[in-house]
């Protein structure tokens, strides 16, 4: 048997439930009770009832649950074809240097500019990478080394390569 509720609040947003917080005899503290005016219990109705005519005190108004925003994913890695063509789409490169990256291995003028100054055996391993990889990593060094040559901070490659791995 219930012997005391308090704090009633709807939980629908056309306030046809209402929870509250009851106190019942023959247990410890207070737990939560739902109650509908069509409750399949007699006493759930009742205690419906007397919350709607204020004998619990006033009835908190209904407030939707926060959404659910999945949390933002950074790719660890994107494929050739999704690199090229974001940073075509990005005007980083042309379309027909991307279509010609994908197609053949080329690396575009504006890549090959950051090449051209490295150390030999450094300009070498990033040729290689640029003209046969099918993947790009986010963490790789010469990821990062190109998104600083256009200005990119962290943040913007994390969305470069999200808006990659979306084409």
């Amino acid at each position: 048997m219930i012997t005391n509720a308090s704090n009633p609040k709807y939980i629908t947003s056309d306030n046809s439930v209402i929870m509250l917080d009851v106190e019942i005899e023959g247990t410890d503290g207070t737990h939560q009770f739902v109650a509908r005016a069509d409750d399949v219990e007699d006493s759930g109705k009742e205690i419906y009832k007397k919350a709607t005519a204020g004998e619990y005190g006033p009835i908190a108004t209904y407030v939707p649950p926060e959404p659910i925003i999945p949390p933002i994913v950074i790719p660890s890695t994107i494929s050739d074809r999704q690199f090229f063509q974001q940073l075509a789409i990005q005007n980083i490169i042309t379309k027909d240097d991307a279509l010609n990256a994908v197609k053949t291995g080329f690396i575009p003028t504006a890549l090959q500019s950051i090449i051209d100054p490295m150390p030999e055996d450094e300009k070498f391993a990033a040729e290689m990478l640029l003209s046969g990889a099918t993947i790009f990593q986010r963490n790789h060094p010469l990821t990062n080394a190109i998104g600083q040559t256009y200005g990119m901070t962290s943040e913007q490659i994390d969305e470069f390569f999200i808006n990659a791995n979306k084409l």
